[in-house]
């Protein structure tokens, strides 16, 4: 079942630069030889492997069963109400083109996505997917195909899971990414953008909101990555409110779950395994196992009670505990329209007064374009 069946995608930079597995900075480390060994040790197991690097990186050559894609980088993609560009959609744009290109060439059933500067155990990774799928078929009542797997989650705050690599049914995984696309200038959880949640909540606003049917204001909770930067910002509210975790509880149990600890721990990562006293290593697929399906139980357990806030869920609450972005959006929204209707307005009276100047003439769909969300 495996030979004829999966696809590996293999994203990321030829040269790249950051923490190695031990917590050491690397400054420039070349990735031709960990994607030589990544395809190596386990082309006898996928149908093909797809790498997805920059124009700009240097020429790699591969074996023939290689498709090499060198789409031009677009660079840092501007977050809506914040100063500092976010790099995620990079990742996503790079693995969209990737995921696109392999269910054009392969069909394939499965798509495993990694990055050029990990070395992983590919065969027991796609044996994970296969062998839990199909204990379960949960998932087609959010309408997906199995399990979107991810390294790991992060207990201590809601939705945040790692990204390092991502696998699941080929179509799940290009709708998981394409709302990564198509919601990349949002961030869902609180006024700074934080990848790890956000990445779980594009993906539940995009891909499961009409299959859930939950509230609008579930999908913007009041979250930050960290409580001990939340207790030090004395001017947002300490707790969260519990009724977060609905809709967290929802996508363990029914859209996502994750890679065995042994996947990460013994990961090599530029040049070095993985040290978990350098690194954050959360929870994986044993503990999601354990907790499964009573997830609210197990969360609650992880939370102190003094990030928690149970109550009736009061009008009050919900401008605390949710959808902070969300009025960001539309206060930026709002903002714009204000000053295209200036514009208009301008327009009218120049017209009144017999002048019509064309530099202010502009289209009615570039109004209209602001009030889309999707």
């Amino acid at each position: 079942m495996l030979t004829n069946n999966v696809v590996v995608i293999i994203q990321g930079p030829i040269i790249t630069s950051g923490n190695s597995g031990s917590g050491v900075y690397v400054k420039e480390l070349d990735c031709t030889e960990n994607i030589r060994h990544l395809i190596s040790s386990s082309k006898h197991l996928v149908r093909g492997f797809i790498l997805s690097a920059w124009q700009s990186e240097i020429p790699i050559i591969l074996d023939d069963n290689v498709i090499i894609l060198r789409p031009t980088d677009p660079g840092p993609q501007a977050v809506i109400g914040f100063n500092s560009p976010s790099n995620d959609f990079r990742q996503s744009f790079g693995c969209i083109t990737a995921i696109n290109k392999a269910i054009e060439v392969y069909n394939p059933v499965y798509i495993l996505k990694i990055r050029t500067d990990q070395f992983l155990d590919l065969p027991l990774m796609i044996q994970h997917m296969i062998a839990v799928d199909a204990q379960s078929d949960i998932y087609t009542s959010v309408g997906q195909s199995g399990y979107l797997f991810f390294p790991n989650m992060l207990s201590w705050s809601p939705f945040s899971v790692g990204d390092f690599y991502i696998g699941g049914h080929a179509k799940d995984v290009q709708l998981f990414f394409e709302a990564q696309i198509k919601l990349s200038s949002h961030t869902f959880g609180y006024d700074f953008s934080w990848l790890h949640s956000d990445i779980m909540l594009r993906h539940a606003y995009y891909n499961l909101k009409k299959s859930l049917s939950l509230p609008e204001f579930f999908y913007f909770p009041n979250i930050t990555p960290s409580f001990r930067l939340q207790n030090l910002l004395h001017r947002y509210p300490i707790k969260f409110h519990s009724a977060v975790l609905t809709l967290w509880c929802i996508l363990l149990q029914k859209s996502v779950t994750f890679f065995p600890r042994s996947t990460h721990e013994n990961m090599i990562w530029r040049g070095s395994k993985m040290d978990s006293q350098q690194h954050s290593m959360g929870e994986f697929f044993e503990e999601w196992e354990l907790a499964y399906p009573n997830f609210e139980i197990w969360l609650r357990n992880q939370l102190p009670n003094l990030y928690l806030q149970s109550s009736t869920l009061s009008f009050f609450d919900k401008f605390l505990h949710f959808y902070p972005e969300k009025m960001l959006e539309f206060r930026y929204k709002r903002s714009i329209f204000r000053r295209h209707l200036f514009r208009v307005m301008r327009i009218c009276i120049s017209i009144f007064k017999g002048i019509f100047p064309k530099e202010l003439i502009i289209p009615l769909s570039t109004i209209k374009g602001y009030f889309n969300w999707k």
